[in-house]
């Protein structure tokens, strides 16, 4: 499900890719764009297909996406009522917190400021980006089960994505969209076991 940008996907239609007919996707329109109207017509869908008797007419998972390249990045209204108000029963949300390599740019300078050498800053600032993620309001709100009906099973951090993975040349890059894709898979697939279904 996207968050903010509307694009021209309608929940109710389908996708299926050649690669991998087994799955199938449906995408929303952001929130913020759609309003309450897309709010209120991803929230009918969610429920009516978690009572979905066949198990191949259900959500399995819903993968929630967060971009993350703004300044100072907080919550969007839309993203609080989701977790807030859509109640997604047993399916299980993952949040992908996309373009995450932007946080990389305000740890970057914060190390510059410290006297830390542009190569060494270059190096540090992606694992300095994930440590203070991981201590963040962000995903305090996020897990946080006062305000939220259905907080996530898992989240996930997705850095580069304007990168296309064949291109990458490096066994470094290589081994990283692996664990990114190991990473989605486990995650699904954690969420996906037959226990954590009632037929």
């Amino acid at each position: 499900m996207a968050s903010r940008e509307r694009g021209v996907h309608d929940i109710e239609n389908e996708m299926v890719f050649r690669s991998n007919p087994g799955f199938v996707f449906h995408d929303s329109r952001g929130f913020e764009a759609g309003g309450q109207f897309e709010f209120d017509k991803v929230k009918a869908f969610i429920v009516r297909r978690s009572k979905e008797r066949s198990l191949r007419d259900r959500i399995h998972v819903i993968w929630y996406c967060i971009p993350m390249d703004e300044d100072s990045r907080s919550f969007t209204e839309a993203e609080v009522k989701f977790f807030s108000q859509c109640d997604t029963g047993s399916i299980p949300v993952i949040v992908l917190f996309t373009k995450f390599d932007a946080l990389y740019d305000d740890e970057f300078a914060e190390l510059m400021s410290k006297g830390i050498s542009r190569k060494d800053a270059e190096v540090l600032a992606p694992q300095h980006a994930k440590e203070a993620f991981a201590n963040g309001p962000q995903l305090k709100l996020l897990y946080n089960r006062k305000g939220n009906q259905r907080p996530p099973r898992c989240h996930i951090c997705l850095p580069d994505m304007d990168k296309d993975a064949v291109c990458h040349n490096s066994a470094d890059d290589l081994g990283v969209m692996h664990e990114i894709c190991s990473q989605k898979v486990a995650c699904t697939a954690s969420q996906l076991h037959p226990g954590n279904y009632v037929t």
